[in-house]
């Protein structure tokens, strides 16, 4: 069960980041990625269930599109605000730390942040949120030993955005030799906020790519891993068994 809001008519802000449409070779095989497709089910379980009682905006940060691509995503999501920059000497991290600077001068309540090729299983309110601390999803399961976790959705209070951004980017280079692991962000960030202001929703240990709450929208997980979501198998009929 979610803890409510305290009050109605709050301000939302969601932040959702990565590429809009391309194709590009990934770490083990090429990448297909489309907002269109999965916006639905983003849009479904996401926004949908908080615009009912609370003012929403949403924000995209991504990178250099053409214009096509920059039109139907305006048609379909029409966010409040948008930042693309180029893609190339970018990293995975370049679109996520961005679409932090979205949030310059907003006048929001509560911040979601998560990426934009997601497929949930259900609305994300109908979880043990806790509106008033920072929120990770669950452990990084088998890495918890050092204190890992999601690094796909997070969750906080606007009044805390200054001090996300110096944490994820203080993750440099502090696990990974050359980039940012977010998986510790939970370290960083416990070295700015008390932990007691720091709120995990699930106990269970759990990967980031494939868990209860959302699959990654990605050929390269194969099909004979439980869990994946009915619509990411649909997009990917072509899956050879990994």
């Amino acid at each position: 069960m979610a803890i409510r809001l305290t009050t109605m008519n709050k301000k939302i802000g969601f932040l959702f980041y990565g590429i809009l449409r391309d194709n590009y070779q990934g770490r083990n095989r090429l990448q297909d990625k489309d907002f269109a497709h999965c916006w639905p089910n983003i849009y479904r379980n996401i926004v949908e269930p908080y615009t009912k009682e609370n003012d929403c905006n949403v924000y995209i940060s991504s990178y250099n599109t053409t214009q096509n691509v920059h039109d139907e995503m305006l048609a379909l999501i029409n966010p409040k605000k948008f930042l693309y920059v180029p893609k190339e000497n970018s990293t995975p991290f370049t679109s996520k730390i961005n679409a932090l600077d979205l949030l310059i001068g907003e006048d929001l309540d509560f911040i979601v942040h998560t990426r934009l090729d997601l497929h949930f299983n259900y609305p994300l309110i109908n979880n043990n949120i806790d509106y008033n601390k920072f929120n990770f999803l669950f452990k990084e399961k088998n890495h918890w030993n050092l204190k890992y976790t999601c690094d796909n959705l997070y969750m906080w209070p606007h009044h805390m955005t200054e001090k996300v951004k110096s944490s994820l980017l203080a993750t440099y280079k502090t696990i990974r030799p050359d980039t940012h692991c977010t998986h510790g962000l939970y370290i960083k960030l416990s070295e700015v906020i008390d932990t007691d202001s720091i709120h995990i929703i699930s106990e269970d240990e759990q990967l980031s790519d494939v868990n209860s709450f959302f699959t990654i929208c990605k050929e390269e997980l194969g099909n004979n891993r439980p869990g994946i979501h009915p619509e990411v198998i649909e997009k990917f009929k072509t899956f050879i068994n990994i």
